[in-house]
Order: structure tokens, then sequence, then C-alpha cells
């Protein structure tokens, strides 16, 4: 039998994101009720940020909220 796929639910909503001891504008990414990154705009590009940790730095802020999708998928 195969499965079912499942809806899953992804809010990306403004934050205020602490990275490095500085309170930054930014993005929170989740998924259910768990939170699974932040974006925040880095000079002209756009960080990843898990647990406290630049992960990723992409070009775009779609391609960032994408890459944390990815990185939650794969991890």
């Amino acid at each position: 039998m195969s499965k079912k796929n499942k809806d899953i639910e992804v809010t990306v909503t403004d934050a205020k994101v602490k990275y490095q001891g500085q309170v930054k504008d930014g993005l929170s990414i989740k998924i259910g009720k768990r939170e699974i990154a932040e974006v925040i705009a880095v000079d002209d590009k756009f960080a990843v940020i898990n647990n406290g940790k630049l992960e990723n730095l992409l070009k775009t802020e779609a391609e960032a909220i994408n890459q944390a999708i990815l990185n939650y998928n794969l991890g």
C-alpha cells in the first residue's frame, strides 16, 4: 500500500533574531509548532541561522527560506 501525502504547515513570520550578541529584524520559519530556523539579512546576503549558528549564506531571501526547509528535511 502506498502512504498518503500529509499536508505540512510551514509558517514564516517576522521576528527579532539574536545573532552574535546583536538583535536584528529577520524571519522565523516554523513547521507546525517547531521553529526550524531563522533568516536575517547580512550585508547583501541572507543568512540561515539554526540554534544560534550560521548554516548558510545565500543571495536571496527565498533561497534562504528554501535552504532552511531543506536543511530541516535532510537533518
